[in-house]
């Protein structure tokens, strides 16, 4: 493969839930619905792990290998026109894309602009209070890691918060 290794790790606020980030996710048909115009082909209704497929941008070719589909996680072994995987996680509010791989194509910028149709499809996050003082709280120079209100449970974090966390595994 020609190309250079890059590595691109992103992570948005959405206005969605799990379950439609999910179905967004999961179902090849809503896939193409935000990824128009890459068109799917021999996709099953829903990816699974040993699922293969095909996609095509104009000229290029992306082969697809489903190696973990669950209810907030997809990794897909990728092959053609990049050679390397895809990681997407996901939850209320929130979804993260972990793209990694050798290619021609500039990475970063293709999986933006993808993070940017799925989170317009949703349309505007609408900040709460309790996210605006969370966010504060974690960004503060002066607050240290070890005081009793500098982390909040990871359960009621925000996704800005968790940027800051170890994202090289999965999340439990």
């Amino acid at each position: 493969m020609f190309g250079t290794f890059q590595q691109s790790q992103l992570r948005i606020e959405i206005a969605a839930t799990s379950d439609e980030l999910a179905r967004c996710l999961l179902y090849p048909a809503q896939l193409q619905v935000w990824l128009w115009p890459q068109q799917f082909s021999g996709a099953p209704d829903k990816l699974v792990a040993g699922a293969q497929f095909t996609s095509h941008f104009g000229p290029i070719t992306l082969r697809h290998q489903v190696t973990t589909a669950e209810d907030t996680y997809l990794r897909s072994l990728l092959a053609e026109s990049i050679d390397g995987f895809h990681e997407w996680y996901w939850g209320d509010g929130w979804v993260q894309s972990r793209l990694e791989g050798v290619s021609l194509l500039p990475l970063k910028l293709i999986q933006s602009l993808s993070l940017m149709r799925l989170q317009a499809q949703f349309g505007e996050v609408q900040p709460s209070a309790t996210d605006s003082t969370a966010a504060d709280r974690t960004h503060d120079p002066e607050a240290s890691a070890d005081a009793p209100d500098a982390r909040a449970n990871t359960d009621t974090e925000t996704p800005e918060s968790l940027d800051e966390h170890d994202t090289s595994n999965r999340p439990g």
